[in-house]
C-alpha cells in the first residue's frame, strides 16, 4: 500500500495512505488549497518491507549512539524548533579550547547511513555550544531517505520517518 506523508512548515504532521481523505476529514479546505496557500507539502513514501526492514536495523544502530545526533530535533527558549544538521567535536587551538557545537536547520535532507549516524544535506544556523542542549523525554518523528534496497544510484531514494530525540536549549535561536 503506498503511504503519504504531510508537512506543514518543514514539520511532519500525518502519514495517511489518502492524503485527500486526510484533508477533508481535518481540515476546513482541500488539499489543493492546504498545498498551495497553508504551507503543507504531501510527500508519496515508497518504502517496501525490504527498506523498512533495513531503516529498522539502522534505527537500531542509531539509537545505540550517545548524546546529540544529526536529525535530533532542538526547541530553542523562544519557542523555535530546528533539527540537528552537524555536529562539531570540541578541539585546542593556540593553546585555546573550542567546545563542542551543533549547527541547527529548518529543513533539508537527513540521509539514514549503514552505521546508524544521519548525513545531512542542506543550509545551516550558526554553531551553537552543545552544552546549552538538555536532552528531554520526548521523542519526535522526523524524515529520513535511504537509498532503495540499498543500491545507490541516482533517483532511488525512498522517505521514511523514525523517531528522533528532543533537546531544549537554553539560548533563543540564532538568525542567519
Amino acid at each position: 500500500m503506498t503511504m503519504y506523508a504531510i508537512y506543514r512548515d518543514r514539520q511532519p504532521v500525518a502519514v495517511t495512505p489518502d492524503p485527500l481523505k486526510w484533508f477533508h476529514r481535518n481540515l476546513s479546505y482541500s488539499m489543493d488549497h492546504a498545498t498551495k496557500h497553508e504551507g503543507y507539502r504531501v510527500i508519496e513514501l515508497q518504502p517496501d518491507e525490504r527498506d523498512w526492514q533495513i531503516i529498522r536495523e539502522r534505527v537500531e544502530r542509531m539509537d545505540a549512539l550517545e548524546g546529540p545526533r544529526v536529525g535530533d530535533f532542538v526547541i530553542f527558549v523562544d519557542g523555535i524548533t530546528r533539527r540537528i544538521s552537524q555536529l562539531w567535536d570540541a578541539y585546542e587551538y593556540d593553546g585555546e579550547h573550542h567546545p563542542a557545537t551543533v549547527q541547527t536547520s529548518d529543513g533539508g535532507s537527513w540521509h539514514l547511513c549503514r552505521s546508524g549516524h544521519v548525513s545531512f544535506s542542506g543550509s545551516l544556523y550558526t554553531s551553537i555550544p552543545q552544552e546549552t542542549l538538555t536532552l528531554t523525554d520526548e521523542r519526535r518523528l522526523g524524515d529520513i531517505w535511504i537509498f532503495h534496497h540499498d543500491h545507490w544510484t541516482a533517483h532511488n531514494g525512498v522517505t521514511g520517518f523514525v523517531e528522533f530525540g528532543v533537546y531544549r536549549c537554553s539560548l533563543p535561536a540564532n538568525t542567519p
